[in-house]
């Protein structure tokens, strides 16, 4: 089929969860992360050789605390629905996962630009995204990249 991947996981992706539920996780993640972010910098700013104001520290630390999985997908996630009408074709392999997947809410990611099949956002896109299908293979039937259909792709993600 091809080496290039054209998007067919970001057209339509299942969460377990609907958008209110992804926008409150999401706010909570950015909460601790920014929560996070302020007691590091009142500890740097408190160190006798600290030679930066408490805005320098808070901006480098900023650029170090990249947002959350769950933060950029609250941010970028499209709803288009729940159930069955509103996924892409996929191969359910086990009974328990179709069930799953019929009661799941379904997203589309607003980067995703897909008339070219491409991800706007690639080299700074999520180990969710990155990441998929996690060293299995790809569910989606429409799927074109040889290496995500085989399981070989995403092998590395940690979780």
């Amino acid at each position: 089929m091809g080496d290039r991947c054209t998007g067919h996981c970001c057209r339509a992706f299942h969460l377990p969860f609907g958008p209110d539920e992804l926008r409150a996780k999401g706010e909570a993640s950015r909460r601790l992360r920014l929560a996070d972010i302020e007691e590091q910098v009142d500890h740097f700013v408190r160190l006798p050789d600290c030679s930066e104001t408490r805005e320098e520290v808070h901006r480098r630390l900023s650029a170090i605390r990249k947002i959350s999985d769950v933060e950029f997908m609250a941010d970028n996630a499209v709803y288009l629905g729940q159930g069955t009408a509103a996924r892409r074709p996929m191969r359910i392999e086990r009974p328990e996962f179709a069930l799953q997947v019929a009661e799941s809410h379904y997203y589309t990611c607003k980067l995703f630009d897909a008339e070219a099949g491409n991800c706007t956002a690639y080299d700074t896109r999520p180990k969710v995204c990155s990441g998929y299908p996690y060293g299995r293979p790809c569910l989606y039937t429409e799927c074109t990249c040889d290496e995500a259909r085989s399981g070989k792709m995403g092998k590395g993600w940690a979780g």
